[in-house]
Order: structure tokens, then sequence, then C-alpha cells
């Protein structure tokens, strides 16, 4: 390491002791905001290494405090170097984590090839395999590809290993390096923009999901046979647009209303509904299983749904297809 390096590495020690100089006496995490800093943490002193230890989330914190933790294997795109070829190559290899942020940021950067050993889906909780994969297919349905290191990155790391290798280094090689170290930042922020500058997430800001359970409805919203959809009455439905999803999380397509009825549940009648898809055999059965449901989902509500309760019946159109699974 550099006498500059050095020098700024204790600058920056005696100035975070400086910081945190309040909690010298706390061995367990202290909630602690920062105004100047903008920043929150949980800060705590170890006397064993003489140090303050600060963790972002709570659970990190505790959990080097108790010497526990977590590991979330997956798969996805790596960059490696392989010492036979002597050059670095993509290879899909397994990973992990040790933190749920951890795993979410390997799917937004290898949406394409990010995926979970089936040995280690019990790692996982049924709700972060759900959150995961929507995240996932949602970053598919708008195109995101697979991160990879640009050309020009290549070739300035390459240019980096060569200084790096060196016993000593010139003058010349720390003007190089200051040098490249401007360059990459400036590479770095020029490659997320274009990354991140998603025209299609704009598109689709405004819609909402809705999860078909059977096959059998999805099918038939897909073609044309079943352009309708029942909700308790909360608010007009015209120009809401919403994905059409399975239980997988997987997106089919964008639907949007535009055409809806306001009648009272008891006014339902047989011929606006296809009760058949359900798997009803008759419409009675259906509409006590769907009075039933209303009456679950709207439970919370100041009042109770009853049959005088006024449903919307509302017709929609495709607006996009997409491929599914």
């Amino acid at each position: 390491m550099a006498l500059w390096d050095k020098l700024k590495w204790v600058y920056y020690g005696k100035r975070r002791n400086w910081w945190y100089r309040h909690f010298k006496n706390c061995s367990l995490p202290y909630p602690y905001w920062s105004e100047k800093r903008d920043t929150f943490e949980w800060v705590y002193y170890d006397k064993n290494r003489k140090e303050f230890e600060t963790q972002s989330e709570l659970y990190e914190a505790l959990g080097d405090v108790c010497s526990t933790g977590f590991i979330y294997h997956y798969r996805s795109l790596s960059y490696l170097r392989y010492k036979e070829e002597d050059k670095k190559v993509y290879k899909v290899t397994e990973s992990h984590g040790h933190n749920f942020n951890e795993i979410v940021k390997a799917v937004y950067d290898y949406p394409e090839t990010f995926e979970i050993p089936k040995d280690c889906l019990e790692e996982y909780s049924k709700q972060e395999l759900r959150y995961l994969k929507k995240v996932q297919n949602y970053l598919r349905l708008i195109g995101l590809k697979d991160y990879k290191v640009s050309k020009e990155m290549e070739e300035l790391d390459r240019k980096w290993e060569i200084i790096y290798e060196k016993e000593k280094k010139s003058i010349l090689d720390r003007i190089k390096e200051w040098h490249y170290e401007i360059l990459e930042k400036r590479l770095i922020k020029q490659e997320k923009f274009i990354r991140y500058e998603n025209t299609k997430v704009e598109k689709y800001a405004d819609c909402y999901s809705m999860h078909i359970e059977k096959e059998e409805v999805l099918q038939a919203m897909l073609d044309g046979t079943k352009d309708y959809r029942i909700f308790p009455y909360c608010h007009s439905s015209i120009g809401t647009r919403y994905f059409l999803l399975d239980e997988e999380e997987n997106f089919y397509a964008l639907i949007e209303f535009n055409e809806e009825e306001q009648i009272p549940f008891k006014d339902l009648t047989e011929d606006k509904v296809n009760y058949k898809i359900h798997g009803d055999k008759t419409f009675k059965e259906y509409k006590k299983k769907l009075f039933k449901q209303f009456k679950e989902t709207t439970k919370w509500d100041e009042k109770e749904f009853t049959e005088d309760s006024p449903v919307l019946y509302a017709k929609f159109k495709i607006v996009e297809k997409f491929t599914g699974k």
C-alpha cells in the first residue's frame, strides 16, 4: 500500500472513531441516524477487536453479535478467470449470499440466468421465492439482459492488471493508475445509465397485477371466451390496466377495462357469466362460491358484504400478449 493510501486509511479510521465516539460502551447494536451523512445504521463497539461495527440492517448486526446468519445459494452468470486459459470468461456458476438483498441484487444483475437449485429451495421462504420469481419475470418482460462488462471496461481492466502485477511502481505508473480510475468511474456511470434507462418501465408503470389461479380461466381470458371480471364495487375500473399472471408469477397478457356495469350482487344473472370454466356444475353453485369469496375479501370493510352489496361487472380488452412461461 502506498504511503498516500496509508495516510488516507489512518485519517478515515480516526474520523470514523470520532463519528461513533458516543457508542463506546454499546455492546449491543444502537439505532443511529446521522443527519450530516443522511444515513441510518446500527452501531456497536467490539471490545475484542477494539473497533466500531456498523450494519444497515438489524438482523445483520445481531447476527454478528450472536455469531449467526443466513445463507442463500443460487446460480447465475459469473465473470471468472480460468488459470489454464489465463483469461476471464462468462460462465453460469453456483454462488451464494448472506442476506436477501444480495439475492435480489443477483436477480437484478442476471435476470436471464438466475436460478435456485432444487436442493437449495428450502433455504428460502415461499414468500421470498414468489417475490424473486415475479421480479425476475418482470425484468425479463421489459427486456433487461444479464450484466456483462463492456469491451472498453475489459481493456481498462487489463491495463490495471499490468500495473498491479509490478513489484515496484514508478511515478508514471501512479499517474496511469489515477487516469485509469477516472476512466473507470466514467465508464461505470455511462454503462449504468444505458442499463437502467428502460422506457418499458414507464410503459407499464400504472399496471396492476391480476393472478388467475385456474389454468382454464386464464386460457379463456386469453382466447376471448371470457372477457369480463367481477369485483366488489369500490371505484370505476375504466382505463385500469392489469397484468394477467398465473400462480407461478408468469406474465401472460396486459388487459385494460373499457366497459362496466354496477349492479347488486343478487342481480348477477346466469347469462353474464361462463361458470363452467370455474369448475362449477351449476350457476347457483358458482354464485354461492363467489359470494363467499367476496364476503371474505371484504371482511375488513366498514360494511358487511350482502346480497344487496354492489358489484362491478367489468369488460376488458387484451392490449398485449406475452409468452408466459
